[in-house]
């Protein structure tokens, strides 16, 4: 069942993590936090129980998405998304639209093992997961960060295949092969190119970044918009190449590049 955020609230210590809330997670009630995070979870459990008519459908995980709930930012490219934005802060940093498109393109891959490379507080690796479990049960979805600063982990790793892992960067999982890997680390253009050659070009299905767009990143060597840029130009010859950028800014953005057979 469910819980409720008010049942939420009344678990002493079970909202962990929310001791560090940082920029963020501007509010410090916890009764707002509970009621969000309730929120996020009906959502994700929602997909997971979904009928097939239901989640072939766009607007069905596009809506989802949005009960789930975007962390408050004042930044003018989610301001068409005001009305679905957490007050406690917590959700899933991502333009909406781009990231559902981006999630519905894997779906018929059959991903069974993937890893997010930088999850911060965790609301897109627990969206991400809600959505590639329900299209492969068998999926497991390992969230990597140098710091555990993770929201209410304990509570959405009770019913999704998702495992944290606090340690030195995408170095320590060199030795692992997984069939997805989102890179959304260190978004300077060595610490990117870092984490791809460390496991992301080694991805059995496909490999994807954040922020291809972001070139508020630029002054770090070339960022994420010059790792991308050489990325999906070495990969293009035998993969699909994909980019999600529905901002009119052409900020964020998602690019994927996807194992041709």
């Amino acid at each position: 069942m469910t819980r409720t955020g008010e049942s939420l609230h009344s678990e002493t210590g079970l909202i962990r993590g929310s001791e560090n809330l940082g920029a963020f997670m501007p509010v410090g009630d916890p009764a707002v936090l509970a009621a969000d995070v309730s929120k996020a979870l009906a959502a994700s459990q929602a997909l997971l129980l979904s009928e097939d008519h239901e989640f072939t459908s766009r607007r069905f995980i596009l809506d989802k998405f949005l009960q789930f709930g975007i962390p408050v930012h004042p930044a003018a490219i989610f301001a068409p998304w005001q009305d679905w934005m957490n007050r406690s802060g917590f959700g899933s940093l991502q333009f909406p639209t781009e990231f559902v498109d981006f999630l519905r393109t894997l779906i018929p891959l059959d991903i069974a093992t993937g890893i997010e490379v930088g999850t911060y507080r965790g609301g897109s690796g627990y969206f991400m997961c809600s959505v590639l479990q329900r299209a492969n049960p068998a999926f497991r979805l390992e969230v990597l960060d140098i710091e555990d600063n993770l929201i209410a982990f304990e509570i959405f790793s009770d019913f999704l295949n998702v495992e944290k892992l606090i340690t030195t960067g995408s170095d320590a999982v060199i030795d692992r092969d997984y069939d997805f890997v989102f890179i959304d680390g260190d978004h300077s253009y060595d610490g990117v190119m870092a984490d791809f050659e460390n496991v992301g070009q080694r991805a059995r299905k496909a490999v994807a970044f954040h922020d291809i767009h972001a070139h508020e990143f630029d002054t770090l060597n070339g960022g994420t918009v010059r790792a991308w840029n050489e990325v999906k130009s070495t990969l293009r010859r035998n993969y699909a190449i994909y980019e999600f950028a529905h901002s009119a800014e052409r900020s964020l953005g998602i690019g994927l590049a996807v194992r041709c057979a």
